[in-house]
């Protein structure tokens, strides 16, 4: 008894020996960026909110996401394509303007303007709307003040002070869109609730 007892304490000294010599050779984490940030949100809200089965052709085997204008995730995003979220496939489209739109369950509209293009992201926000109105799409968008006035259901912050993305998300537009969205959501601390 005493023997494997004192076996079991050299095992496991071992064992905290050699998970912290692998964290020692481990590079320190990387803080996350703005954009690594948002496109987390992203694929995160294919697990908090329900669309209809008629959103996209194949509803059950992918998670559509459409980024309207300069993709300003990059990798950050495209790291996710190919993976699951909530048992479905994710795939990720890009198109300039909304005449490129194939059916999504997500569109990001980028507040980036590529070099030589006259559309705005107020612009694209409002042919997104236009086009997507009572449609299952989650439009999301970081341009400030597009979900309180423009039509996006989620909008993200960049709050400086308090060094966080927030979100404003709108009920409105939410009830417009007939999508459901995780009771849970609303708790999260970084959401702001617009009408």
């Amino acid at each position: 008894m005493l023997v494997s007892r004192f076996i079991l304490i050299v095992l496991l000294g071992l064992a905290v020996c050699h998970a912290a010599w692998g964290q020692a050779r481990q590079p320190a984490a990387q803080p996350l960026t703005r954009e690594a940030i948002k496109a987390r949100y992203l694929i995160y809200f294919g697990g908090y909110i329900t669309w209809p089965p008629h959103a996209v052709p194949d509803p059950k085997t992918t998670f559509e996401i459409g980024i309207l204008g300069v993709d300003p995730f990059g990798d950050h995003l495209q790291v996710f394509a190919g993976q699951k979220v909530g048992g479905r496939r994710i795939v990720i489209h890009q198109f300039d303007t909304m005449d490129q739109y194939v059916p999504c369950h997500l569109v990001f509209i980028s507040g980036d303007n590529m070099a030589g293009q006259k559309e705005t992201a107020r612009k694209r926000l409002q042919d997104a709307v236009d086009q997507l109105a009572k449609k299952p799409v989650l439009i999301v968008s970081e341009t400030p003040g597009f979900a309180s006035q423009k039509g996006a259901v989620i909008n993200f912050v960049d709050n400086v002070q308090q060094k966080q993305i927030q979100m404003d998300i709108s009920r409105g537009a939410v009830l417009r869109t007939a999508l459901q969205i995780d009771p849970g959501i609303w708790n999260l601390p970084v959401v702001n609730r617009l009408p």
